[in-house]
This record gives C-alpha cells, structure tokens and sequence, in this order.
C-alpha cells in the first residue's frame, strides 16, 4: 500500500501527538498541520 499523505487539523497539542505517532509508526507523512489561533475556549 501507498503511504498516506495526511492533513492534520488539531485544537490539542495530544491530538497531533496522536496523529504523529501514527504517521511515524506506519510510514505516513503529514503534509499539513492546521492548528486553531490561541482562546480559552478550547483549555
């Protein structure tokens, strides 16, 4: 199988840990990382 070109969108540092690990583990790239401006809405 071909590896994945992965688009991240995250409001957690955790959740593109997650991605990235994933990613690393099977060979995947992250091509993009989109994060949210800073706000205390999100912790």
């Amino acid at each position: 199988m071909e590896p994945l070109r992965i688009v991240s969108l995250n409001a957690y540092p955790a959740g593109y840990q997650l991605v990235h690990d994933f990613a690393e583990r099977n060979g995947h790239e992250i091509v993009l990382v989109v994060t949210l401006p800073h706000s205390t809405r999100y912790g």
